[in-house]
């Protein structure tokens, strides 16, 4: 990921990973070493289709019609709009 963001000129504010960036409330998934890897400068929201066993820091967001949930963890400060 760090050798694809590389390439990336402009400055993010926020990045969105299939996975999580939590897997609980002390133990980090893909997005929190990322996090730590971009040095705490950008966002990190990680998005998973499958719960995680014992997670309890996921919040669930339905869409549309759905009932089966996406599982959202972030870290960082995201802008004002990405808030949830």
């Amino acid at each position: 990921m760090l050798r694809v963001l590389a390439d990336i000129t402009v400055p993010l504010d926020t990045i969105i990973v299939d996975g999580f960036v939590w897997l609980d409330t002390d133990q980090p998934g893909l997005g929190a070493h990322l996090h730590e890897a971009l040095e705490r400068r950008t966002a990190v929201i990680g998005v998973a289709k499958t719960a995680y066993r014992g997670n309890t820091v996921a919040v669930p967001v339905l869409r549309g019609q759905s009932a089966s949930p996406l599982h959202v963890t972030a870290t960082g400060s995201p802008p004002p709009m990405l808030q949830f």
